[in-house]
């Protein structure tokens, strides 16, 4: 976990071009299971299984 920095009003605070950013990305993912450019729920879930059992 960071430390909370004042200068940085929030986590992407510092950048001047946070919103294109977040705009750009919620373009290019459809946000849908089954989408050919879609997350894989499987690979996901596999994912994050691998990574927790090592904890």
């Amino acid at each position: 976990m960071t430390q909370h920095n004042g200068n940085n009003p929030g986590q992407f605070g510092n950048r001047s071009d946070t919103e294109a950013q977040a705009r750009k990305g919620g373009k290019n993912s459809p946000g849908q299971f089954g989408k050919a450019e879609g997350a894989d729920p499987q690979a996901a879930g596999r994912k994050g299984g691998e990574s927790s059992s090592s904890q």
